[in-house]
């Protein structure tokens, strides 16, 4: 066989595999992040009613989405300094823009985590870890090409945050893609591949990654606003 590397990479990218691990990373972040911080902010509210005061609901939920930024603000810094400081991990965009699109898939993975932990209790963690970490092990093509998968995961891929994370870092890293890819004109309407318009799995690019993330950042903090007004 002839092989010839269309995007050759350096010695400092996992074997072209640094996407995958840095993405993995924010999703376990924002696993475990949104987790902690519902508990902690259940537990503050516990400590109110206890003196006689009763939270908003929708207070409650502003002040997890507060800290939810904060937190993935403070940890995407943490987590890139590891990775370019230490490690020097190849990247051809500037750390800027990767450290802008880190901690917004992060902050979009505490929000979809907290919204399920709203909805469901702290049944809402184990959801969040069976639909976003394990089964985004199989289906993010971050291991194994999505095209290589069985159609089932297949269409589960197209609704993963955690494969349009690694599409996006991916281009990030070794495309030189810039965040001013993200245009209204292209990235919007592909996003929503869902509605009948453009191909799925074969279209994603850095601009239909960072519109998905946002979708269901924006989408888990409408929802979780609805469920606090409802209750």
């Amino acid at each position: 066989a002839e092989i010839t590397d269309a995007q050759p990479v350096g010695r400092d990218s996992g074997n072209g595999q640094s996407p995958f691990f840095l993405a993995f990373l924010v999703n376990i972040t924002g696993l475990v992040g949104g987790a902690t911080i519902f508990l902690l902010v259940r537990g503050a509210a516990d400590r109110l009613e206890e003196r006689g005061l009763r939270p908003f609901q929708m207070g409650m939920w502003t002040v997890r989405l507060l800290i939810g930024l904060v937190v993935a603000l403070i940890l995407a810094a943490a987590e890139l300094w590891v990775a370019f400081g230490l490690l020097s991990v190849e990247h051809e965009s500037s750390t800027a823009q990767v450290y802008l699109f880190v901690a917004l898939a992060m902050w979009a993975a505490m929000s979809v985590t907290m919204v399920l932990t709203v909805a469901f209790g702290p049944a809402g963690i184990g959801i969040a870890a069976v639909l976003n970490v394990i089964l985004g092990l199989v289906c993010s093509g971050g291991t194994t090409l999505v095209g290589a998968l069985p159609p089932f995961y297949q269409d589960y891929a197209n609704w993963l945050s955690l494969r349009y994370g690694i599409d996006g870092l991916r281009s990030l890293l070794f495309y030189d893609g810039s965040l001013d890819a993200a245009s209204l004109e292209s990235g919007w309407r592909d996003s929503l591949w869902f509605l009948g318009g453009g191909g799925g799995y074969e279209a994603a690019d850095l601009e239909d990654a960072v519109w998905m993330i946002s979708v269901y950042l924006v989408g888990a903090v409408l929802l979780g606003y609805l469920i606090s007004l409802l209750r």
